[in-house]
């Protein structure tokens, strides 16, 4: 499972754009976009919403978009049972170059104090930099709407969204307390032994046991329990993206 503006301008005019957004506002850092990383595995940027008090499955999830050093974009899918899933598209590099400048300037431009305490935020990725902006107001709103790939014309896209297909898969266990709940076994070793993180005790899994994890979620549905040495789990299994290599690589914001 592996584009903002509409309709597509020239990345001229919106690294323009970018410009000028950038002289009305500063977080007081460097403000000069690094240059976009350009390996394929690279991370150039990634968006991700966070409530103001997510829960575990919700930390969990995969960023509402990342952008990669090939100028492929992978966003989240419809999840398949427990598993999370994701497709990728690759766009031109004219719509990679605008959409890494977008959210570099909003990154260094968008209001940094929040309407309210424990209020949502947006969590954005530029290189190997973070940043957390609150949420909402209306600057923010118009910037996920750029970003979102499902309102970007036909002709940045280089083919069409295939399923990501990931190497390694990240299973996030947590104790389910309902011993009404209907349940199925977990054959794939103790999930509740691994690294402890705030979305759940997180191990991984490659090769057959993880292709063989995708097609018990799948199987199963959504809403399932899994229970483990009689111990009832929530279960998230989520696919590591391409600079993921370890639980410690999926750790949500606060």
């Amino acid at each position: 499972m592996r584009d903002h503006l509409a309709p597509v301008v020239g990345a001229t005019a919106l690294l323009l754009t970018a410009a000028a957004l950038t002289a009305c506002g500063s977080t007081g850092e460097d403000d000069a976009a690094p240059a976009r990383p350009t390996g394929r595995s690279d991370l150039a940027a990634s968006v991700r919403t966070i409530p103001g008090t997510p829960s575990p499955p919700v930390r969990a999830a995969l960023p509402d978009l990342a952008l990669y050093g090939d100028r492929s974009i992978i966003v989240p899918g419809r999840p398949a049972g427990s598993l999370l899933t994701a497709t990728v598209r690759r766009v031109t590099d004219a719509k990679a170059d605008a959409l890494y400048a977008d959210v570099h300037a909003t990154a260094h431009t968008a209001p940094t104090e929040p309407d309210a305490v424990d209020g949502p935020s947006l969590a954005l990725t530029v290189a190997d930099r973070a940043y957390q902006l609150p949420m909402p107001n209306d600057e923010l709103s118009d910037f996920r709407e750029r970003v979102d790939p499902s309102r970007w014309p036909a002709n940045v896209f280089l083919g069409p969204a295939r399923p990501y297909r990931a190497s390694r898969l990240a299973v996030f266990a947590r104790p389910w307390p309902d011993a009404s709940t209907a349940t199925r076994p977990w054959p794939l070793g103790n999930p509740s032994t691994g690294t402890e993180t705030p979305e759940g005790t997180c191990t991984i899994l490659t090769g057959a046991r993880l292709t063989r994890a995708e097609r018990l979620a799948t199987e199963a549905g959504p809403g399932v329990v899994w229970t483990y040495a009689g111990t009832r789990l929530q279960l998230t299994l989520r696919p590591l993206l391409p600079h993921e290599r370890e639980c410690g690589d999926l750790e949500a914001a606060d």
